[in-house]
């Protein structure tokens, strides 16, 4: 099975470095990954080391690498979930997912991910528990999630936490999988709420797959006012009371 993981990114040093490695750890014989990293014109080190990574790859010759492939580009965009879009756009796998810069998927995960779609053809989506660590990858608190209810996302808040969230490329040449990129803040919220109510079936499993990172800079803390409200217009065009 192969995956097709995106990274939004802008500015992402120091955390790029373990996210792309965490990436680059999940590829074997039968998982197959390619890794997109779409930076938004960073003004930090982040393309200097992307760069240096890129041609490290090109000259590492070894039987792994045929199983694992990088590429980035860089580009101005209008955010993150535009940069996510310009990405799927440009991926070829079974399943795709998201994972932010400071984010990191667990040892074998993926390969957790693709029994679980293997094992249940009829499953659109899958998400699972995360554990959340400070900027020093120090655990803080392990997040178990449950099933998520549509009428309890849409009068309360999002409990999928994307970088836990896999999708099966179908969603996306249906053209289901798309963020609307006039939103800043909250659009993983109108994609989950845009795949529930289109029927498609979600499903949560019980294991820890990634780690979430808090250093108090993550844009759901800058801008804790005006997510709030993104929320709320988000909700109510699902019909929230």
């Amino acid at each position: 099975m192969k995956f097709s993981v995106v990274t939004p990114l802008y500015n992402g040093m120091p955390h790029l470095p373990k996210c792309i490695g965490s990436v680059k750890s999940q590829a074997s014989k039968s998982i197959s990954v390619e890794h997109l990293i779409q930076d938004g014109e960073s003004i930090d080190n982040s393309l200097e080391f992307l760069e240096f990574y890129n041609q490290d790859q090109l000259n590492e010759i070894n039987n792994e690498d045929k199983y694992y492939d990088f590429n980035f580009q860089s580009s101005k965009d209008k955010g993150m979930y535009d940069a996510i879009n310009k990405g799927w756009i440009k991926s070829s796998g079974d399943i795709y997912s998201w994972l932010n810069h400071d984010e990191q998927y667990l040892p074998g995960t993926l390969a957790i991910v693709s029994r679980v779609f293997e094992n249940y053809p009829d499953v659109d989506v899958v998400y699972g528990n995360m554990i959340v660590v400070d900027k020093d990858g120090n655990p803080l608190s392990a997040r178990r999630e449950i099933p998520l209810r549509e009428n309890y996302v849409k009068h309360n808040f999002l409990y999928a936490i994307s970088c836990t969230i896999f999708f099966r490329s179908s969603l996306f040449h249906q053209g289901i999988l798309k963020f609307n990129d006039n939103l800043i803040l909250a659009g993983d919220l109108d994609l989950m709420l845009k795949l529930m109510n289109s029927g498609k079936k979600i499903m949560h499993i019980d294991k820890y797959l990634s780690l979430f990172g808090v250093d108090g800079s993550n844009l759901s803390v800058t801008y804790k006012n005006k997510m709030n409200e993104e929320i709320k217009k988000i909700q109510s065009s699902y019909g929230a009371s």
